[in-house]
């Protein structure tokens, strides 16, 4: 599987000379966010989906700056944020809702916005409902984000650090190298 992930993953000097992620200028070369080892796995997760639910079109460039914060894998980091995408964005922010809900006991009720759509083009006019059913979500939304993403990462670190004792296990060499990404 890491030789399939090291063939199609995207290679670093793509990545790193991306005129989005300039701005993290030399960080990116840093030779541990380019590796599938443990660790740089394990940190790429956490980046990934720590940001992950965060209802922002900024997710994939957050996910690369804190992956690089973390001395984590960009390239996990960058698409554990598509697990929110547009067909999990309703189900994931209700479970979001909901633990919020669980937490701080609001009565509120979650609701779609009916009749949301793009008049003509006119994303402002988008952005202004989606933020007016933001805010309808209230303290339940901003109190269950931060436990589901952070209970998100803890878990998926957890899993990739068991998942990777368990293959270590089987085959012994896989941790004694650090499969890197060939520029």
């Amino acid at each position: 599987m890491l030789k399939w992930l090291i063939k199609y993953l995207p290679k670093h000097h793509e990545i790193s000379n991306h005129k989005h992620l300039t701005w993290l200028g030399p960080a990116l070369h840093r030779k541990e966010l380019w590796h599938l080892n443990r660790r740089s796995v394990s940190c790429g997760v956490v980046a990934g989906l720590m940001v992950a639910f965060i209802p922002l079109p900024i997710q994939m460039l957050s996910a690369a700056a804190f992956s690089v914060l973390l001395g984590g894998n960009i390239l996990i980091a960058i698409a554990l944020t598509w697990v929110s995408n547009p067909f999990t964005f309703l189900p994931i922010n209700y479970f979001i809702y909901k633990v919020g809900q669980f937490v701080t006991g609001d009565i509120a009720e979650f609701h779609v916005i009916e009749g949301f759509h793009s008049q003509g083009g006119d994303w402002i006019n988008v952005l202004m409902q989606y933020i007016e059913w933001f805010k309808s979500l209230g303290k339940s939304i901003l109190i269950g984000l931060p436990i589901v993403s952070i209970g998100a990462a803890l878990t998926g670190y957890l899993l990739v650090n068991i998942f990777w004792k368990i293959i270590t296990t089987i085959h012994p060499n896989i941790d004694k190298q650090t499969i890197k990404k060939q520029p």
